[in-house]
């Protein structure tokens, strides 16, 4: 299949590369390491990587382009298969659709749908396809690939890292990154950041049953001056490395009232209670959006299931 993924990028004058809503450093590094790497092997192509602007720093602003150019682009979707988690929906409308993802989930919009749940990560996968294409890669391709590897692998250390995961950095390293700049640029926390992470520890329960739970209202995000995926994603691992502890899960309220949800766990699977809700994710690392308050009490209560 990977032929026939460097085939068609062969083929594009003009490519779009999208990925999911509330970005992580996994979901724009491929996006960036990608259009890097088309453009550095193939400088004639116009290559843009689309979806709203974020929090993160280490990696330039979005593009923007018109909606004229869909008609005619190759659409690559990077680290999502869902087409209702796709930020910039207009990637539909281009004639051919390459998926790209390492999550469990099944892709239901994809033409070439490349997935690879054994990797850690999306950048990961990225890198190894091109290093069998024979791609060269620049120190900038290769700066937001290693973004990505590291952060969906938390620094090497989560289960999921293995040989092929170092394999990709080890050669990512080859091109001259300096690894204390990019920890540097990915780790630096704000004093407010600082501060949300003290409230956390001193708010979540420890249940019998040995879930971990955070409940997050949406007073907190203003209290503090930070995002919902802050808030979200930024907590959920407070919780991550407590003896007794083996899964754990962050609610966090929307201005809308949605509770955005962020599920962990040591060694039970949990993308199966994400999936019943709507979500997805990795089998130890998952997440799903639930409608009120009450639904959490019914997913914890699927969790603790799993521990009895």
């Amino acid at each position: 299949m990977i032929d026939t993924i460097k085939k068609w990028i062969e083929e594009a004058d003009t490519i779009v590369i999208h990925r999911h809503k509330d970005p992580d450093y996994d979901a724009l590094g491929s996006q960036w390491g990608l259009k890097y790497l088309i453009q550095d092997n193939y400088p004639e192509k116009n290559v843009y990587v689309l979806g709203k602007n974020n929090q993160f720093k280490a990696l330039p602003p979005m593009d923007e382009v018109d909606d004229s150019i869909f008609s005619h682009a190759l659409g690559i979707v990077v680290d999502v298969s869902q087409k209702h988690r796709v930020d910039d929906d207009r990637v539909l409308n281009t004639p051919k659709k390459i998926v790209i993802d390492h999550h469990q989930n099944s892709s239901d919009f994809a033409d070439l749908f490349y997935h690879q749940p054994d990797k850690i990560a999306a950048a990961e996968v990225i890198t190894l396809m091109a290093l069998e294409w024979g791609f060269t890669f620049s120190t900038r391709s290769a700066h937001a690939l290693m973004l990505g590897i590291i952060s969906d692998s938390g620094r090497f250390l989560y289960k999921g890292v293995n040989a092929s995961t170092f394999e990709a950095a080890s050669h990512l390293m080859k091109t001259g990154l300096d690894l204390n700049e990019i920890y540097e640029s990915m780790y630096t926390d704000s004093l407010n950041y600082k501060r949300l992470r003290g409230y956390a520890l001193s708010q979540f329960e420890v249940l019998d049953s040995g879930v971990a739970v955070l409940r997050n209202e949406k007073t907190i995000k203003k209290d503090y001056d930070v995002s919902e995926f802050t808030v979200s994603r930024g907590l959920v691992n407070v919780m991550s490395q407590l003896k007794g502890v083996e899964i754990w899960v962050n609610f966090t309220e929307t201005d809308a009232g949605e509770i955005l949800t962020e599920l962990r766990s040591r060694e039970l699977p949990v993308n199966d209670v994400a999936s019943k809700y709507g979500g997805g994710g990795h089998l130890l690392a998952a997440g799903c959006t639930l409608a009120s308050w009450d639904a959490c009490d019914q997913l914890i209560k699927d969790l603790e299931r799993k521990l009895t």
